[in-house]
């Protein structure tokens, strides 16, 4: 059903009161250890807000890549719309999916920076680890980010041979294949590959219109590393992979039940069925190569990554979402990504620990080309954007006293944009000029801190960082001659935190947050008949507070529990939208101050709670339950997402030597009616694509 009960306020009392009142064990809940400062530490240590989560227990709650993330992880709203991963956090966040607009929230995969939005759909197999940062990030990371950033990590190369090999199918004909392998070359040369495919025979969504079928997702991905250590202060890494995908799953609009298109015709019934008259789909490639240098010359440690990233990407889109001809869009948009970061960091155990970076970045992105097609009319836009970052950054901690510590970042960053136009035909008659347009962008942001350490188990932290992300030009705005660039948008955090631990005994960890964020010129985006175009908003506020729990109740019984609240609204914000037109079909333009609005996809409340239970002769259960509040997918407050859950669970058996795997498992086990991606195109009218139904099925692995 598509509405859900409120939000169960006792659920995260319950798994505290469970968590605290069990009886004495011999349990102690392991310690992760992160990076998230460039160097490792216990996550308890670090006095930044954040989560990491081993890619077992991502597997085993029912989380398989990087748009699911957000049923773990408090504060954080991941949707998919257009073939993109739109990311926000404590709701900052891009809303734009244009070739060559950055996210907001960064994507990072083994440190190596991921720019395109169309290139975020990642799945988890083989990760050690994903380590979510939040607030704003430029201090210690090579590309600056506004909001905070998602680390994914994958697996290193072992000189222990290892081999496993996986499979499994599901529901919908869905079936995947798979394999893990690494071993040692010689004393200092060790490699390892995964490589993964799936398939399903057909998509979730079921297309109305007779011989027009949507793609089920295909997907396969190849990633390699070779490890080099010629000696113990020096590391070499050489990582190459290779990512294909295709799909209408995410990409398939309908307008919401009740709303009539501008075709005149409504949604079919039934949330998982549409009726488009072309076959709505996107596809992309993947290619990257990274090279990490890391020596240590003993007390000074130099790390050098150079990476190259490619993206190709194309998709059709029904754009009005029925079964006549109305407006039809082919994106066909290309994407290279070059950086080079080169650090300098302190080792050692001293009162003092710092961190020097340079980066650079050559990002190309063009469209070749975005084609738009209406009742006799076929309009063909094609333009390149250069975005050329420069940076130096830093960072230093001193521990002044032997429970305080002061930390001091700063970030000096700048961007150089071209945007070079070629003319936009209608029917082949060009209609603009061809044009080209530079733009500078240049911004010193800074992080300090002040962390105090009350007992061994007890620290509290206090931050003030700004936040940055550089403006952009308008590339699929074809109702106009080139614009000049959307302005930087900029963000000051205050946070104050605790991180505790050694509770009962080291069972369990309960740390919190209270963050602040005065968020000026966001970049929005209105959508059109086959357009979108990104704007700024004046200024926005943020206030919330974060709560989450890690509980090792016996050497069975593990619980985890994590909620988010958030007070949000656009202080200033006088721009366009779209809202119903007068005749009843579709959507028209409208302007109208939105200042004391909700910001989008900024839900007021998030949980999320996880058992597991090891059972007797080895097996174990795992159940992790999500709750959002609902939000607003537009600026204007009318298009509401309801509350929702989402249970997902797993029967895992080991065999005794550890060697066979097999998994029973389930997810969105309710099977709750809710939307991935909203928008309030005029074509279409508000319009919606279905998240994925209840889905099940058996997999397992075996590793020799």
């Amino acid at each position: 059903m598509r509405q859900t009960n409120r939000f169960p306020s006792a659920a995260l009392a319950m798994a505290i009161t469970a968590a605290m009142s069990a009886q004495a064990s011999a349990a102690v809940l392991e310690e992760i250890i992160v990076v998230a400062t460039k160097r490792e530490q216990s996550m308890q240590d670090v006095p930044i807000t954040m989560l990491s989560h081993s890619g077992e227990m991502l597997t085993n709650k029912g989380i398989e890549n990087l748009t699911e993330l957000s049923e773990v992880v408090p504060g954080l709203n991941i949707n998919t719309g257009s073939g993109t991963t739109i990311v926000m956090l404590r709701g900052v966040g891009t809303s734009a999916v244009t070739a060559g607009n950055e996210p907001s929230v960064a994507t990072y995969i083994d440190e190596v920076y991921n720019a395109a939005p169309t290139a975020n759909l990642s799945d988890f197999k083989d990760v050690e680890r994903v380590e979510v940062l939040k607030g704003p990030q430029g201090t210690l990371f090579g590309r600056n980010a506004t909001g905070g950033l998602l680390h994914i990590i994958t697996k290193d190369p072992s000189h222990e041979p290892e081999l496993t090999l996986r499979g499994g199918i599901a529901n919908f004909g869905t079936w995947e294949s798979g394999l893990y392998a690494t071993t040692g070359i010689t004393d200092t040369v060790a490699v390892n590959i995964s490589a993964n495919y799936k398939d399903a025979d057909r998509s979730y969504v079921e297309n109305q219109v007779p011989g027009v079928h949507f793609l089920p997702e295909n997907r396969y991905n190849v990633r390699a590393k070779l490890l080099y250590t010629p000696t113990d202060a020096t590391e070499v890494k050489l990582v190459f992979s290779e990512e294909h995908y295709e799909s209408s799953n995410n990409m398939i609009r309908t307008p919401l039940p009740g709303v009539i298109a501008r075709t005149g015709e409504a949604t079919p019934d039934g949330w998982h069925k549409a009726a488009h008259e072309i076959v709505t789909y996107n596809e992309f490639d993947n290619t990257h190569a990274s090279l990490h240098v890391k020596h240590d010359f003993g007390g000074v440690e130099v790390v050098s990554i150079s990476a190259y990233r490619e993206n190709e990407y194309f998709s059709p889109y029904d754009n009005d979402g029925t079964s006549v001809f109305d407006t039809n869009s082919y994106a066909q948009t290309n994407t290279r990504f070059f950086s080079e970061e080169l650090r300098l960091a302190s080792t050692g155990d001293g009162d003092v620990h710092w961190i020097l970076g340079l980066f650079y970045s050559d990002f190309s992105t063009y469209y070749d080309p975005l084609r738009v097609e209406l009742p006799g009319v076929t309009i063909l836009n094609r333009g390149e954007q250069q975005n050329l970052g420069k940076a130096v950054f830093g960072e230093i901690d001193w521990a002044f006293t032997e429970k305080a510590s002061l930390v001091v970042g700063l970030r000096y960053n700048e961007d150089e944009l071209t945007l070079d136009q070629r003319p936009t035909t209608i029917n082949g008659n060009p209609i603009f000029p061809f044009t080209s347009l530079e733009e500078d962008f240049e911004k010193l942001t800074y992080r300090v801190g002040l962390n105090y350490r009350f007992t061994d188990d007890l620290m509290v932290y206090a931050t003030a960082s700004r936040g940055y992300k550089g403006g952009i030009f308008n590339m699929a705005n074809l109702g106009g001659p080139p614009a000049p660039a959307v302005q930087p948008e900029e963000l000051d955090a205050i946070e104050v935190g605790f991180k505790s631990s050694g509770w009962f005994g080291g069972r369990a960890t309960l740390n919190g947050a209270l963050f602040d964020y005065d968020y000026q010129n966001l970049q929005l985006v209105t959508i059109g008949s086959g357009t979108t175009t990104t704007a700024n908003a004046a200024a926005a506020s943020i206030r919330g507070a974060e709560l989450e729990l890690d509980a090792q109740v016996t050497d069975k019984l593990r619980l985890s529990a994590g909620v988010s609240y958030l007070d949000s609204e656009y202080d200033e914000y006088f721009g366009i939208t779209n809202r119903p037109n007068p005749n009843g079909r579709g959507n028209v333009p409208a302007t109208d101050n939105f200042a004391g609005n909700d910001l989008m996809r900024a839900p007021e409340v998030t949980f999320n709670g996880a058992l597991s239970y090891a059972l007797p002769a080895g097996f174990d259960v795992v159940v992790n339950y999500y709750y959002n509040d609902g939000f607003y997918w537009d600026e204007d407050n009318r298009m509401k997402e309801p509350s929702y859950e989402v249970v997902n669970f797993s029967v895992n058996w080991t065999d005794p030597a550890e060697k066979l795997k097999l998994s029973l498992w389930g997810k969105n086990m309710t099977d709750t009616e809710y939307s991935v991606y909203s928008t309030n195109a005029p074509p279409a009218g508000d319009n919606y694509t279905a998240a994925p139904p209840r889905t099940y099925g058996i997999s397992g692995e075996y590793t020799f």
